[in-house]
C-alpha cells in the first residue's frame, strides 16, 4: 500500500505543471503577432522562490548585448548587430500583471524578473511581436513560412537547483520543463492561413465575420511551435504522418511513406517498437539552427534521396530523444544533440555501409587518391584529430555557453559519436540497445532525462565498469592514446603490452587476426603506463588494438603488430600520389614530381617524399625528403626536414574558449 501511495504522489507530482492559454492574431502585411497571455503557475514555483523569471525570446535578436548577439559577433558575423530593427524585430509588452497587479519589464534584458505580489498564482500579459526575418538564426519569416520556434513569451524553467536563465543561442540549446498549452489562433477572413504545430488542433470554429478560431492543445510538452504560411501544400502520407511544404514537387510524398517505413523498422531495432512514430514534417527553404519538437519536424529540401532519410532519421531521434525525453539541453548538450546524432549516423552505416565521406570516392579520381577508404562517419574522427593535435578539447559535458564554435560539431557531435560507438562496442549490442530502450520509455514522460538516468539504464543490463566513461570521458578533456608494444607467445600462454601514452584509462579492446579473419576480440580495463595482458592463446598472425577504430584517440598508427616478417609494428606501406586523409590502416607516403632551379646546379628534377595529411591534422612527426637531380652537375642534391609537433592544452600558451559575458 505505501509502495502505491508513494507511485500515485510521484505521477501527481509530475502531472503538475503550468497551463499556458495563448490567445494570438496574426498581421500579415505587418508580420506582427499580437497576443494575450495567462498563466496559471504551478504552485510548486511559490514553495522556494520569491519571484519570477518570465523569458523573453524575441529580446535575444532585438537586444544588442543578448548572448545571441555575442555569439554572432565571436562568429565574426555582424548582420544582427548592424540590422535594422525590422529586421531583427522586437516584442512589447503592453500590459503586464502577476496576481492582478502591473509589473514592470524592462526593455534592455531577455530575462524579466517579477517579485511575487498575491497568493493567486496567475501571470497576465498582452504583447506585440514583430517577427523577424528568418536568415539570422532560422525563426522569423522567410518570405513564405513564419517559423515561431519556443517564441513566445514563457516562464524560464525552475527546478531543485534553482531558476535555469538560458537565453536564446544560435544552435537552439534549449531546456524547458513540460508544461500544457493552450492556444487560440484568430484567422481573419482574407488570411487563408494553414496552421502546422506540434501542438494538436482541437477545434476549427467559424466566426460571424467569415473568419476561423482554431484552437491548439498540447499536453506535457516542452516546446511549442507553429509554422504558418499561405503557400502550404498539405499530404496525408499515412494515418501517423503529414507533410507541409510550399514546394509543389510530388517526389516528397511519393518517397516519404518507403523512408519512414524504413526509419521505424530502424528504431524498433535500436529501441524496440514502442516510440512514437506520429510526426508532421515541414519541408523549409534554407533551415538554419538545430530545432526541432515533439511533434513537429522540420528540415530543407533535400538534395537526394540519402540527404533526405538521413536528415529525417536525425529528425526523428531528436523527436525522441531530445524533445520527449527533455534533457537539459543548455547543460548537457552532448545528450539534447549528440545522442540524436549518434543514431543518426548508426543510421548510415547500418542503412548505407558502402557510402563513403567525399563524393566521387568510388571514381576513378577517388580511387587514385584513395578516398574509397573512407566511410561516412569518418568525418567523427577527422574532427576528433584535428582538435586532440591542436589541443582544442573540451569535456563532454560543457555548457552550451562555454563551448567554441568548433567544437559544436567537434566535441558535442562528433565526439559524442565516438565515444558512445565505443561503449556499445564494450558492452556488446544487445545489451547497448536493451539499455537505451529502457532508458527511451522509462523518461520520455518524466520531466527531465539526466546523465544519472543514462547510466542507470546501462548498469541494468550491463554488469561491467562503466564509470570511466561517465567519468573519464563525458567530464574532463583527458586525451588517450593506447600504443600496443609487442606481443609474446609461449607454448602455453600469449600476452601483449599494451603503454597508454597519455592519460586517461579507458578500455581497450584486442582482436587476434588469423589468415586474414578475426578470431576473437577481448576487453581489458582501461589503466596507465604500461601494462603486460593475458590473451586467448593462440597463433594470430596479426594483432590489432580498437579495431572498430570509432574511439577518440589521439593517434590509431600504433594499434597493430604483425607476428612475423620485419617492421611488425608498421601499417601497410601505401605510396599515395599528392595527399590524402590520415588513414589508421596503412603507412602513407605521399610523393609528387618537384623542380627547382638555380646558377650553380640548374634545372634541378627530382620527387619529394613526405608523410603529412591535407586539412591541417598534423602529425606528431612530420617529414619531408627531396631527392634532386642537378642537370648543370650531374649530381644528386636535395633537401630533407623533420618537425614535432606539440600543442599544449591551458596553461599560458593557450587556454580553452570562454563564453562572452
Amino acid at each position: 500500500m505505501l509502495t502505491l501511495f508513494c507511485a500515485l504522489f510521484l505521477c501527481l507530482s509530475q502531472a503538475q505543471v503550468n497551463t499556458y492559454h495563448y490567445q494570438l492574431k496574426l498581421n500579415d502585411s505587418l508580420h506582427l503577432l499580437e497576443g494575450s497571455l495567462q498563466v496559471e503557475i504551478n504552485e510548486s514555483y511559490y514553495q522556494n522562490t520569491d519571484s519570477l523569471v518570465l523569458h523573453l525570446p524575441p529580446r535575444s535578436l532585438e537586444w544588442k548585448e543578448s548572448f545571441l548577439d555575442e555569439q554572432f559577433i565571436d562568429f565574426q558575423d555582424v548582420r544582427l548587430y548592424y540590422a535594422q530593427e525590422e529586421e531583427k524585430g522586437w516584442i512589447k509588452v503592453n500590459q503586464a500583471k502577476e496576481a492582478k497587479k502591473d509589473f514592470e519589464v524592462c526593455t534592455d534584458c531577455e530575462f524579466v524578473i517579477i517579485p511575487i505580489k498575491g497568493e493567486e498564482r496567475y501571470l497576465d500579459l498582452e504583447f506585440t511581436i514583430k517577427i523577424a526575418d528568418a536568415s539570422f538564426n532560422g525563426i522569423g519569416f522567410d518570405g513564405e513560412v513564419y517559423r515561431l520556434i519556443d517564441w513566445l513569451p514563457r516562464l524560464a524553467p525552475y527546478d531543485e537547483e534553482g531558476w535555469h536563465l538560458n537565453p536564446v543561442t544560435f544552435q537552439s540549446d534549449f531546456y524547458q520543463l513540460k508544461d500544457e498549452f493552450y492556444v487560440d489562433w484568430k484567422i481573419p477572413a482574407d488570411q487563408n492561413l494553414v496552421i502546422a504545430s506540434n501542438a494538436r488542433e482541437l477545434y476549427n470554429k467559424e466566426h460571424d465575420d467569415g473568419g476561423h478560431m482554431k484552437t491548439f492543445h498540447s499536453s506535457k510538452s516542452s516546446s511549442l511551435q507553429f509554422y504558418v504560411s499561405k503557400s502550404f501544400n498539405t499530404y496525408a502520407i499515412n494515418d501517423s504522418v503529414n507533410l507541409y511544404t510550399t514546394f509543389t514537387d510530388p517526389y516528397l510524398p511519393s518517397i516519404l511513406p518507403s523512408l519512414d517505413e524504413k526509419i521505424n523498422t530502424f528504431f524498433t531495432q535500436q529501441i524496440g517498437s514502442k516510440f512514437k512514430k506520429t510526426y508532421d514534417l515541414v519541408i523549409l527553404k534554407d533551415k538554419i539552427g538545430e530545432f526541432q519538437s515533439d511533434g513537429i519536424l522540420s528540415m530543407d529540401y533535400p538534395k537526394s534521396t540519402f540527404d533526405f532519410s538521413t536528415e529525417l532519421a536525425h529528425a526523428r531521434a531528436q523527436q525522441l530523444f531530445r524533445y520527449e525525453m527533455a534533457p537539459n539541453g543548455f547543460k548537457n548538450v552532448w545528450m539534447a544533440r549528440g545522442i540524436p546524432y549518434f543514431y543518426k549516423y548508426t543510421f548510415i552505416s547500418t542503412q548505407y555501409p558502402d557510402k563513403k565521406w567525399l563524393p566521387y570516392s568510388n571514381s576513378f579520381v577517388g580511387r587514385f587518391f584513395e578516398l574509397d577508404k573512407f566511410n561516412y562517419d569518418y568525418q567523427n574522427q577527422f574532427l576528433m584529430l584535428y582538435i586532440n593535435r591542436q589541443g582544442l578539447d573540451q569535456p563532454m559535458n560543457t555548457a552550451a555557453d562555454s563551448l567554441s564554435r568548433f567544437n559544436y560539431d567537434a566535441i558535442i557531435e562528433g565526439k559524442t559519436y565516438l565515444s558512445l560507438s565505443h561503449l556499445q562496442e564494450y558492452m556488446g549490442q544487445t545489451a547497448f540497445r536493451r539499455s537505451m530502450n529502457k532508458f527511451y520509455l522509462e523518461h520520455r514522460a518524466g520531466m527531465n532525462a539526466s546523465p544519472q538516468n543514462l547510466k542507470e539504464s546501462f548498469a541494468f543490463f550491463f554488469f561491467r565498469d562503466i564509470d570511466w566513461f561517465f567519468k573519464d570521458i563525458v567530464t574532463t578533456d583527458f586525451e588517450h592514446d593506447y600504443q600496443l608494444v609487442s606481443t609474446d607467445y609461449c607454448p602455453t600462454i600469449s600476452t601483449a603490452t599494451v603503454r597508454n601514452r597519455k592519460t586517461s584509462p579507458i578500455p581497450y579492446s584486442l582482436t587476434g587476426i588469423k589468415d586474414g579473419k578475426e578470431v576473437i576480440t577481448e576487453w581489458f580495463p582501461g589503466h596507465t603506463g604500461k601494462k603486460s595482458v593475458q590473451m586467448y592463446h593462440d597463433d594470430f598472425d596479426e594483432v590489432i588494438l580498437n579495431k572498430h577504430q570509432n574511439v577518440p584517440e589521439f593517434s590509431q598508427k600504433n594499434n597493430r603488430i604483425r607476428t612475423h616478417g620485419i617492421f611488425k609494428r608498421a601499417e601497410p606501406l601505401r605510396l599515395q600520389f599528392f595527399n590524402s586523409f590520415e588513414n589508421p590502416d596503412a603507412t602513407q607516403i605521399y610523393w609528387m614530381p618537384s623542380g627547382n632551379f638555380n646558377a650553380y646546379d640548374k634545372l634541378l628534377l627530382g620527387f619529394t617524399f613526405h608523410n603529412r595529411s591535407v586539412a591541417f591534422v598534423r602529425k606528431p612527426f612530420e617529414y619531408r625528403i627531396s631527392p634532386e637531380y642537378g642537370t648543370g652537375t650531374g649530381k644528386m642534391t636535395g633537401y630533407a626536414s623533420g618537425l614535432f609537433n606539440f600543442a599544449p592544452s591551458g596553461g599560458p600558451f593557450r587556454g580553452h574558449w570562454q563564453p562572452p559575458r
